[in-house]
């Protein structure tokens, strides 16, 4: 007997945000991580924060202020993202930018699911699918985040979680 889902489970799919989101981020793990795991790119700044990384894991953090070059930039990065960024120094180039594109996804995954609850506090009805469109509506500026390979996603998330936070009275986690 073979089964059948019925169209009114998929109506009620996509009627829910979670569906939305997990299609958006299934999109964006294939079409990032997955591709970076099987053809490594150049990550101009991902490269400039394992090198800070490396820096800290040689022992050279009295280095840290001198500038990280590569072919195309030249940047300098305070001490405090050296720690930061120190994990991507402990795994293989490629292994760090594909778990470095995979949070990624994640970031902007959680900064759709956030702001969407921040707008539900405030009694303001969000239609499940106006995540999916913000990021297709975004998506020239996140494909050259993820072939930057830079912390924007990042501090989108904080910002939109530290607004969250502070608009439910978690003033310690806002902070």
């Amino acid at each position: 007997m073979q089964h059948r889902t019925s169209p009114a489970l998929w109506r009620y799919a996509l009627q829910q945000e979670g569906c939305w989101l997990a299609i958006v981020a299934g999109i964006l793990f294939i079409r990032f991580p997955i591709k970076f795991a099987l053809e490594p790119p150049f990550l101009m700044d991902f490269e400039l924060f394992r090198g800070v990384a490396l820096r800290l894991l040689n022992h050279q953090a009295v280095q840290l202020y001198l500038p990280v070059e590569t072919d195309a930039a030249l940047f300098k990065y305070a001490p405090l993202w050296a720690w930061l960024f120190q994990p991507l120094a402990l795994v293989s180039q490629q292994t760090g930018l594909v778990l470095w594109s995979s949070l990624t996804v994640l970031w902007i995954a959680l900064t759709c699911w956030v702001a969407t609850r921040l707008c539900h506090t405030h009694g303001l009805r969000v239609p499940p699918a106006a995540s999916a469109l913000a990021v297709v509506l975004l998506s020239r500026i996140l494909i050259a985040e993820f072939l930057n390979g830079q912390t924007d996603c990042l501090w989108g998330f904080l910002t939109v979680a530290a607004i969250a936070a502070w608009n439910t009275k978690r003033l310690w986690w806002a902070a």
